[in-house]
């Protein structure tokens, strides 16, 4: 019977384990494309709604391009509304995310929305706020997703 030399598997061991080790590290980079990090209340709203671009604290200018993922049930008729407010409170812009695809759902589709500032930033820091489309008005379906942006 042969016996087991750990001299000899220990390179191949440490191998298996070093590529082991990869994969999965090219696996967490991947979903962070995807993740929000903890930024004020966006941790908070990783199940609901997710934001690709633009990433918190990114320098923004006209035209901005939004993108991400939200559940149908964030959306009404496929859209819901975005505002972009300087650190002042100046509204820059108000508009709406749409998705093409079937927002009636419970699952995640996709959005994008393209904002042409209206009004020049009076400071260099603002926000980006993602908000539920709420058709009943009622306060208690209201949420929101917020991100601090800089502008340019």
């Amino acid at each position: 019977m042969n016996n087991f030399d750990v001299k000899k598997a220990l390179p191949i061991i440490i191998l298996i384990v070093a590529i082991i080790v990869l994969i999965l590290n090219l696996q967490v980079k991947r979903e962070k494309v995807l993740e929000i990090v903890d930024v004020g209340n966006e941790l908070a709203k990783k199940d609901l709604i997710v934001i690709v671009t633009p990433r918190p604290n990114d320098t923004v200018k006209s035209p901005l391009t939004i993108t991400g993922k939200a559940r149908g049930y964030w959306m009404f008729e496929g859209s819901f509304p975005v505002l972009l407010k300087d650190s002042n409170g100046v509204v820059i812009v108000e508009h709406y995310a749409m998705t093409d695809e079937n927002w009636m759902t419970e699952e995640f589709v996709p959005f994008t929305a393209t904002l042409e500032f209206k009004n020049t930033p009076t400071s260099n820091k603002g926000t980006l706020t993602l908000k539920k489309d709420n058709p009943s008005g009622l306060p208690e379906y209201d949420d929101e997703l917020i991100i601090p942006v800089s502008f340019e």
